[in-house]
């Protein structure tokens, strides 16, 4: 059995907090998974998708289990053996779920940086067996689990209700940006994203097919979901989070404290926010401090402007009227 050995990822005792602090929301825990993965490109099946997610999650489990993440290297296998029923396609589909795996093996994976000729390079998956080993080349192996270019989690719950494979893509892709609350990308970089096809190219029908049916099914299951706006071929994906009252505290403390800051820095007293701060949603935070600092920026370089303070608060109350 090939053995490597490799330090998983940058800063790995924080997201082992965070994987502490999910998994006990969570029955099957939450996956992280690096932001190459979550941009993996073309048209992958919800069979595929759940595949990648099982490996994904055995994968990190010895890292989840360290209480010394920053001690020595983790010593992984190349040969990775899961549990059949993992991979949530039920005892009597084990023909299917072998025509997934084998497909697996053939199938070119490409990340915006890296190209694998497939995700796997074997499996092994005896008749009657409770088990079965994913074969994975060490190369990919690393890239999985490399998290210096950045990361993100989501519900491994949620991940295997979704139904339709757009919408698990562009599940993960709002969990990326949760944080700061949407994102805006060209129409043509979402069909790269997701494989779409000829059939794709009227924006009409990424809303009727993509975007209609993802945003219905996400609300539906009401943990992270999004509204959209599609204007000129750029789409604009506004990002809503159930968030438990805990998440909700710490949000508003970590945007508090970043708000303090940046007023402090430009001479300007947190008073101005009196009014405002407190009317904010939670989910609405991390988009207000990104409007705050468009404002700064913006202040920094008018030297007409007789009370800086007044326009401030002005534009930041118009934009949360806005909401």
């Amino acid at each position: 059995m090939r053995q490597i050995r490799l330090f998983c990822v940058r800063n790995i005792g924080t997201h082992i907090q965070e994987f502490g602090r999910i998994e006990a929301q969570d029955s099957r825990g939450d996956i992280l998974q690096t932001n190459g993965v979550t941009n993996l490109q073309g048209d992958w099946t919800i069979s595929h998708l759940r595949v990648l997610i099982t490996l994904l999650s055995q994968l990190q489990r010895p890292i989840k289990n360290r209480l010394n993440p920053a001690s020595r290297p983790i010593e992984l296998s190349t040969d990775i053996t899961i549990p059949a029923k993992d991979f949530g396609m039920g005892p009597s589909n084990g023909m299917r779920l072998r025509e997934v795996l084998t497909e697996l093996t053939q199938k070119p994976v490409r990340f915006p940086d890296h190209h694998f000729k497939a995700l796997l390079s074997g499996y092994s998956y005896p008749s009657r067996s409770a088990t079965i080993t994913l074969q994975l080349d060490k190369s990919l192996l690393a890239y999985l689990l490399d998290c210096s270019g950045g990361y993100t989690y989501y519900s491994a719950d949620i991940a295997f209700q979704i139904k339709r494979k757009h919408t698990l893509r562009l599940y993960w892709l709002i969990c990326s940006w949760r944080s700061r609350g949407g994102l805006t990308l060209p129409l043509d970089q979402l069909r790269t994203l997701l494989g779409l096809g000829p059939a794709y190219d009227r924006p009409d029908n990424i809303v009727t097919h993509v975007l209609t049916p993802a945003k219905a099914e996400l609300e539906a299951l009401g943990h992270t979901w999004f509204d959209y706006r599609l204007a000129d071929d750029i789409l604009t994906l506004k990002i809503h989070y159930n968030m438990t009252e805990e998440e909700k505290q710490q949000l508003s403390r970590d945007a508090w404290d970043q708000c303090f800051k940046l007023l402090t820095a430009a001479g300007l007293s947190f008073r101005l926010l009196d009014d405002i701060f407190p009317r904010i949603r939670p989910e609405d935070l991390p988009s207000f401090v990104q409007k705050l600092q468009s404002i700064l920026l913006n202040l920094s370089a008018r030297h007409d402007l007789r009370n800086p303070a007044a326009y401030l608060h002005k534009s930041l109350a118009s934009w949360l009227d806005s909401l």
